[in-house]
């Protein structure tokens, strides 16, 4: 019964090893539905300390995002909220949002690290 029980336990956890295996070979459209919506797998998926840039005072400042500073970024809404598009490469992805209202900006950089899609970098480019 204690074998069963092990046996089945491997198994869960290889198939979940698989799912995010074949989450990380994704092309980018489908990783980022996941990333959009799933707070845990955003997380994941990010690679910390986290670049970012923000313009203060006509400079542009850098900061880096720990993970214990790190809060989810919901994308869920942003076709509705924001002017997007997206610039693929073979390695590496800039998601931009453009604000309909106003003047403001940011990009999002994607790459591959180890086959899978993390996030690199984010940038307030209003001018």
């Amino acid at each position: 019964m204690r074998a069963a029980l092990i046996l089945l336990i491997i198994i869960v956890a290889s198939c979940k090893s698989n799912q995010q295996s074949k989450i990380c070979e994704a092309d980018f459209d489908m990783f980022f539905k996941k990333f959009a919506n799933d707070s845990v797998f955003q997380k994941r998926h990010v690679n910390f300390p986290l670049t970012s840039y923000y313009n203060e005072s006509d400079s542009l400042k850098h900061y880096e995002v720990s993970e214990n500073n790190y809060t989810f970024t919901d994308f869920t809404n942003d076709k509705t909220l924001y002017d997007v598009s997206t610039d693929i490469k073979k390695d590496s992805v800039v998601y931009t949002r453009l604000w309909r209202e106003s003047y403001g900006a940011m990009t999002f950089k994607f790459s591959r690290i180890n086959n899978c899609w993390m996030w690199v970098e984010y940038r307030d480019i209003t001018d």
